[in-house]
């Protein structure tokens, strides 16, 4: 009869101790959490910035198949796609695209 008390309350001393455990663990979750939380805040302020440049690029390029297809300047789509650093598929793209605009 002692030993199974014994037993009894060892075990309850062990769950109590790992409940502990748990808390102590979830706590470090939850910090972990907000840290993560507050350097992705942070690197998605910076993100637009880079989304932006490459939306500038690209606005540059059309404007210059713009001035190109209106016989404004006489430079080619590769010697764009230099300037611009804009690929050369997609300069083709957008210069079908600009030619169907102004086609309808």
């Amino acid at each position: 009869m002692q030993n199974d008390l014994n037993k009894y309350f060892s075990l309850k001393d062990q769950i109590a101790t790992l409940e502990a455990e748990i808390k102590r663990l979830e706590g470090r979750v939850r910090a972990e959490q907000k840290a993560k939380s507050k350097w992705k805040s942070k690197y998605e302020a910076v993100k637009p910035e880079a989304k932006s440049r490459r939306l500038a690029k690209n606005q540059k390029a059309y404007d210059m198949i713009a001035q190109r297809e209106a016989g404004e300047i006489g430079t080619s789509l590769a010697d764009i796609g230099r300037e611009c650093g804009v690929n050369y598929g997609t300069l083709k793209h957008m210069a079908y695209e600009y030619r169907q605009l102004i086609r309808n």
